[in-house]
């Protein structure tokens, strides 16, 4: 017994230590004990405000622990953990990323205490963005093309914000499928936004930047990542019709999709990224925006077409935001890099007949971008 003890004491000590040089916590092996006594063997891998994330030995189903229904011990396990985590971040909080000096160069920006997001960086340019002209078939979903220049670039999550990186700033959420890498989904655009202002004023954002949700000319251009095809492989869809629906073996190398995801969604990063590093622009969940309510910013397709619309900014008096890429409920042709998967209300609001417009649905997600704070 006093073997096990000291053991389970050392284990704490190689994830203090880890934590310590910046990282985030070495998940360790551990007894999980209840206020009730009732044990559970888990690895732990993270800590939030209001507990333990937890991987369990018996089927590797990873949750969320409250600390309320812990033992004594274990509450000072999670005590422990958090007291070493704010070390670590105040250690860690003058990492000030530069101007990225290349596209797809990579950062990592911590969120929270011992959690970062990792961020490639998307050069300034000019962009065709929507619907592109190889697109033969006609998608209703689709922003117009049209020439967009962004005269200042930006970082952007390499991946969704998880349910891991959510849990350590919200403290737990509302996903459907629950799993530490898992894509957090069903959010609304208002507890995304409250996410990122936590963020931003936790003191760990390096000096002279801000973290926020990408607008939707943002989202299109990173993901594109300087191609002009229906996926930003390079490839087009090429679909074929397959035990009765539209399948793409090209789609398949780079996301998940309603074809061959079963509708469940996937841990993030499984799909080859776009050549700037990033991963799941094609499926898995679609991801809520900011609107630049471009489909009426000029009247007419032709003048939109005649100049770039440069440094185009969201609209907040939109009611409605989109949520683009695609997601697992979705078919291979609406998960095209022009693809908007519709418009989300803010929040849940009531209307008329007693009911609520959707402000979030599942595989409806989010991913962050880092901007500096003069970006106009």
């Amino acid at each position: 017994m006093i073997m096990k003890k000291i053991l389970a004491i050392s284990m704490l000590c190689m994830a203090f230590i880890s934590i310590l040089r910046g990282e985030e916590i070495e998940p360790f092996d551990h007894k999980l004990v209840d206020k009730n006594g009732r044990e559970m063997e888990v690895k732990v891998i993270g800590v939030t405000e209001n507990g333990l994330e937890v991987r369990r030995a018996s089927d590797g189903k990873e949750f969320s622990v409250s600390e309320n229904i812990l033992s004594a011990a274990d509450r000072e396990i999670c005590s422990k953990l958090r007291a070493t985590l704010k070390t670590a971040s105040v250690s860690g909080s003058d990492n000030k990323p530069e101007i990225g000096r290349e596209a797809g160069e990579q950062t990592e920006v911590s969120i929270s205490r011992g959690r970062k997001v990792k961020m490639n960086w998307c050069p300034p340019g000019a962009y065709q963005v929507g619907c592109c002209p190889v697109e033969e078939r006609s998608h209703e979903s689709c922003f117009p093309l049209i020439t967009f220049q962004f005269t200042k670039g930006f970082w952007m999550g390499a991946t969704e914000v998880t349910q891991r990186q959510w849990n350590s700033i919200m403290g737990s959420n509302t996903s459907r499928s629950q799993g530490g890498n898992l894509p957090v989904e069903n959010v609304s655009w208002l507890q995304a936004q409250k996410f990122v202002t936590e963020i931003n004023a936790s003191g760990l954002i390096p000096d002279g930047w801000r973290v926020a949700l990408p607008s939707d000319t943002q989202w299109t251009y990173a993901c594109r990542a300087g191609t002009v095809s229906e996926l930003n492989s390079g490839k087009n869809l090429e679909a074929e019709f397959k035990d009765g629906e539209h399948r793409s073996k090209n789609l398949e190398e780079v996301g998940w999709y309603a074809a061959n995801s079963a509708r469940e969604i996937n841990p993030v990063a499984r799909k080859k990224p776009n050549s700037w590093g990033l991963y799941d622009m094609h499926g898995n969940v679609a991801e809520l925006c900011a609107s630049t309510n471009i489909n009426s910013a000029t009247p007419d397709l032709e003048i939109k077409a005649a100049a770039p619309m440069v440094d185009l900014q969201p609209d907040e008096s939109l009611e409605l935001r989109p949520a683009l890429g695609g997601s697992v409920r979705h078919y291979a042709t609406q998960c095209v890099s022009g693809a908007n998967n519709g418009f989300f209300a803010l929040d849940m609001i009531p209307d008329g007949d007693g009911k609520s417009k959707c402000g979030s649905a599942p595989a409806v997600g989010i991913r962050l971008v880092m901007v500096a704070d003069d970006h106009e």
